[in-house]
């Protein structure tokens, strides 16, 4: 996916190994869960538009759960890492 880092081969591989698991998706409940064989530090909720909706520090876990949106519509997923960053497309 897309990502925005200071880059090198290895932030590369590790992107292409960071497995993830977003479900539901689209999303027809009131939350989203997010799991990754790696260490979660951020996540961020884009809107269609590039506004950040949601934000959240996370404390290193592999798992996380975030509220569903008011309004439905397309919306992409930032989730970083140690040392990479994964963005994903997610329906609300």
């Amino acid at each position: 996916g897309y990502h925005d880092c200071d880059c090198d081969e290895s932030s590369e591989t590790l992107e292409n190994n960071m497995q993830i698991l977003i479900y539901p998706n689209p999303v027809t409940s009131d939350i989203i869960n997010v799991e990754s064989h790696l260490e979660i530090n951020k996540i961020k909720l884009y809107n269609s538009n590039g506004q950040i909706i949601i934000e959240k520090n996370i404390p290193n876990l592999n798992a996380i759960t975030i509220n569903r949106p008011k309004e439905t519509g397309i919306y992409y997923l930032s989730i970083q890492g140690p040392k990479v960053t994964r963005t994903e497309l997610i329906t609300f």
